[in-house]
């Protein structure tokens, strides 16, 4: 396991021990509590399990563009997740306990993370093709 990977795992455990330190504050059982901090976290899985695919070492080498959209696509996801349930946590704090209004939580982890998942990995693509035009334009110039 590369840094890269392990640095994502670690992550990933965080947001999610973040999500179910969030669902402590309400009614729920710890099965239902940890079924739902499974179901809410799918996006950020899925963009975990690209970079436990697109940035091992030797594929890394091989396709150094699906490396890097594996990378901003978790990225800009973990940020997603960090700062809702930042948020949602505060509100929690404040409050002192989960009312009906957080129940919107996970349409936005879904929908919020699944958008971030794309434009992540966009952005990691275009700054791909950027650098290999940057590249070429530079060696034409040698």
């Amino acid at each position: 396991m590369n840094k890269i990977i392990a640095v994502t795992a670690a992550v990933s455990t965080l947001i999610m021990l973040l999500i179910g330190i969030t669902f402590v504050f309400s009614d729920e059982r710890f099965g239902s509590i940890l079924l739902a901090v499974l179901l809410l976290s799918i996006p950020l899985l899925v963009a975990h399990c690209m970079v436990c695919i697109f940035c091992r070492t030797r594929f890394r080498q091989a396709h150094p563009g699906l490396n890097k959209v594996g990378q901003y696509a978790f990225i800009a996801t973990a940020c997603v997740y960090v700062y809702w349930n930042a948020l949602m946590l505060l509100d929690i704090w404040q409050k002192g306990y989960m009312s009906e209004a957080h129940g919107y939580t996970g349409l936005i982890l879904w929908l919020g993370g699944g958008q971030a998942l794309f434009v992540g990995a966009g952005i990691g693509f275009l700054i791909h093709v950027i650098a290999n035009i940057t590249k070429k334009f530079n060696n034409k110039q040698k």
